[in-house]
């Protein structure tokens, strides 16, 4: 994971991916890999596939409401209410009292109000 942020805060985030991604997938699903791997992913302008990071991690770790909301905020902006939606559900089962949940609710909300919104 160590040499996987080296690598993407120097300029390399293909290589970045490269050595996440080459973890077993018990290493692969913790939060500092994940987080890596999205980071790395976003800086090559893959966003639905830094969503399916975090998402993974989310459902691999029912209890991280913030997994689940990372998850839904990219999907947003990769443009998939729909995954994002899958996501506040994902957020109300790891918080049932659900203010991170309402915050993507209101996010989605937001988005489908948005004359830009796709």
């Amino acid at each position: 994971v160590n040499l996987g942020k080296v690598l993407r805060q120097s300029g390399a985030p293909g290589q970045a991916i490269d050595v996440l991604m080459a973890l077993a997938p018990e290493q692969r699903l913790q939060r500092g890999a994940t987080e890596e791997l999205a980071l790395s992913l976003i800086d090559l302008e893959r966003i639905a596939d830094a969503a399916r990071a975090w998402n993974d991690f989310a459902l691999a770790s029912p209890d991280d409401a913030l997994a689940a909301a990372e998850a839904g905020r990219l999907w947003l902006r990769a443009g998939d209410r729909v995954r994002a939606r899958a996501c506040v559900d994902l957020a109300r089962v790891a918080q049932p009292e659900g203010t991170i949940a309402n915050e993507l609710q209101r996010l989605l909300d937001e988005g489908m109000r948005s004359p830009s919104a796709p």
